[in-house]
């Protein structure tokens, strides 16, 4: 006769539940699973973000790295030839799913899958404007095999949330680098929209390859406008940069706006933001339903969900700027710290 000890039986289950979840769910179909990931760059916060996501929600749905999923992931270090020759790689490795970070890196592993005919379904986000920049044709229009999050703010809304907050701010001067096409995309929108609810744009775009130029042009704009708005572009946004461009910004005594939670912290009064880590998360619910049978085609891609905004109060007084109280009550965060530490 076998006897059971109960108090050691109970130890036994509740180290093997997670086991026992585990078999549940996530693997009712294979016994592992591929997941090949692409990122434009691991120097930009906001790429990491979207990736760190991602990867928490499928671990809370069942699919964990080293147990049942196989994760193979390269940074093309903001390198189209590399986006290309990666995405070449991970194709041969014939992954589950085929998660993309960052409109050129999107691109780039858009165009292998078509020239390889590869039916291995595409998630995408981290990406700004994907239906005018070629990822998909339209949000109403689902691509073959491919869906995903884009994680733009409509631009009427940002600028109407500027002239909100800096009522007294006309002139505006519109950063960006032209390397990338939603940077050029969502500047330009910018600028015409401000232009037509009364505001005075003046956009600069800057040369990636000549950064100290950059700066001195930073530095003669700041002069000349009321306020500067950092347009999304990850040349901008890569940390050591943005940080001497918000100190030149800061020496001009002239008020940043920004679309990165991060940046607010880092000097900007204002930044309204999508937070990357939510909208990779919105893109593994996507690839949970992939990986559960559904095809990609049956997903509508669509605008992330995710809306922020962060005042950076001890900046605003350093520049002698009240924030009306409205902005301040719709805002997600608030930095305050009277001695300005």
């Amino acid at each position: 006769m076998i006897r059971i000890n109960k108090r050691v039986f109970s130890k036994l289950f509740i180290v093997s539940l997670p086991v026992l979840v585990l078999l549940f769910q996530g693997c009712t179909k294979k016994e592992s699973y591929k997941l090949a990931v692409l990122q434009w760059s691991d120097r930009v916060p906001a790429y990491c973000n979207a990736f760190d996501g991602f990867m928490d929600t499928l671990r809370a749905k069942g699919y964990v790295e080293g147990v049942n999923l196989k994760v193979l992931r390269f940074s093309c270090d903001e390198n189209r030839e590399l986006a290309k020759k990666f995405a070449e790689k991970l194709i041969q490795w014939q992954p589950n799913i085929f998660l993309v970070l960052g409109t050129p890196a999107a691109l780039e592993a858009k165009k292998v899958l078509q020239k390889e005919r590869s039916k291995i379904p595409l998630i995408f986000t981290a990406t700004t404007s994907p239906d005018r920049t070629g990822i998909i044709p339209s949000y109403l229009s689902p691509p073959k095999n491919m869906a995903g999050i884009g994680v733009e703010i409509p631009v009427v809304e940002r600028v109407k949330v500027i002239i909100e907050a800096f009522p007294w701010a006309k002139k505006v001067g519109i950063v960006y680098f032209p390397d990338t096409r939603p940077a050029v995309i969502t500047s330009q929108d910018f600028a015409k929209t401000l232009s037509s609810l009364g505001g005075k744009p003046e956009l600069l775009f800057l040369n990636s390859s000549e950064l100290e130029e950059s700066l001195r042009k930073i530095d003669e704009l700041a002069k000349k406008v009321d306020l500067l708005y950092f347009a999304p572009d990850p040349v901008l946004y890569s940390s050591p940069f943005l940080n001497k461009a918000l100190h030149v910004a800061m020496k001009n005594k002239v008020p940043v706006v920004g679309i990165t939670r991060d940046i607010a912290e880092k000097g900007a009064v204002l930044s309204e933001y999508v937070s990357y880590y939510e909208a990779g998360e919105e893109a593994a619910d996507m690839a949970y339903k992939v990986l559960s049978g559904l095809s990609p085609d049956k997903l509508r891609s669509r605008p992330s969900n995710s809306r922020h905004i962060r005042v950076n109060l001890t900046v605003a007084r350093k520049l002698n700027i009240t924030i009306p109280r409205p902005v301040l009550l719709r805002a997600d965060d608030i930095i305050d710290s009277p001695e300005g530490n």
